[in-house]
């Protein structure tokens, strides 16, 4: 039942932010924006994407050595474009992530071992998202005056920073306790702050967080510049960070409607019309889902190779 609600919930979200904006914004234009797509840009696009697949799964395999858990790189990037399609396509409560879990769990791992690793992993890639949002809001700075805007950034921002420090220091705080939930938590902040306090394996983490990030701005540069959207770059740098920001929370189903908002609002102060930036955000949404289709494959073959077992 409470599964049942929460995707529910999701997508009746995701439906009130997309009507909202489709009933404000012509969406005829859109369309026209749509069809003039070069569609050579798409498959830079997908290059890119799955450049950041690779880069993510780079750095899962360095976290789960750090867990002593041994596993060839193609497996895992395997098990991370499985995770990757269902956190696109399947409007589960669940996620891709605990399915990347599941997978290790699956082998044979422990249920701790199999949910720190991508905890943890999510951990330093909101670090490198906390990192290129700092810079993006030193930019938007100078280029715009909107004060709600700034403020709504540093909270959101200043937010997550506080966040992160309380599950690097909770063990600190709490030593023992009878709840299972809550020692998973202190196991989770002992290790991630290990890893952290590790100037050579939090650095290179934290590298390849901001690496990942950047390429999702990359991705969106190359389709804006396939519509032949008139914007300079430094406007996607300052205003993608922001978004995925504001996807962090699982509000919508795959991000829908989070995206579209955030991209129409932030590029409108660089000048960007609404059915432009529209259509900008939805071919994104599709080019990230188009990259994770494989996953479905991986996940059958996957699937049926335990049940053969």
């Amino acid at each position: 039942m409470k599964k049942k609600i929460l995707i529910t919930f999701k997508a009746l979200v995701t439906f009130i932010l997309l009507a909202l904006l489709f009933n404000n914004i012509d969406f005829n234009e859109t369309i026209k924006h749509f069809r003039s797509f070069n569609l050579l840009f798409l498959v830079f696009a997908l290059c890119a994407l799955i450049l950041q697949a690779i880069t993510i799964t780079m750095r899962w395999k360095k976290i789960i050595l750090h867990l002593d858990i041994h596993y060839p790189f193609v497996t895992l990037l395997r098990y991370f474009w499985i995770g990757s399609f269902f956190n696109q396509a399947l409007p589960s409560s669940v996620g891709g992530d605990a399915l990347r879990g599941y997978c290790l769990y699956r082998d044979g791992q422990s249920i701790k071992n199999s949910t720190l690793s991508v905890l943890i992993d999510r951990i330093f890639g909101v670090i490198g998202l906390v990192l290129l949002a700092m810079l993006a809001f030193s930019l938007l700075s100078s280029q715009i005056d909107s004060i709600d805007l700034k403020i709504g950034m540093l909270i959101t921002i200043f937010g997550l920073v506080v966040a992160i420090l309380s599950i690097f220091s909770l063990d600190l705080f709490i030593k023992k306790t009878n709840y299972k939930v809550v020692r998973g938590l202190l196991s989770l902040s002992h290790e991630s702050r290990k890893i952290a306090l590790n100037s050579f394996s939090g650095v290179r983490l934290t590298m390849l967080s901001v690496i990942v990030h950047f390429l999702s701005i990359v991705t969106v540069v190359i389709l804006a510049e396939g519509m032949n959207m008139n914007i300079q770059w430094i406007g996607i740098f300052t205003i993608i960070p922001m978004v995925s920001l504001l996807m962090v929370v699982p509000v919508s189903i795959a991000g829908w409607g989070v995206r579209e908002s955030g991209m129409v609002i932030g590029l409108g102060y660089f000048g960007v019309e609404p059915e432009y930036a529209l259509a900008l955000s939805i071919l994104y949404g599709a080019t990230v889902l188009i990259v994770t289709l494989p996953g479905l494959l991986l996940w059958a073959l996957n699937k049926s190779n335990y049940d053969a077992q």
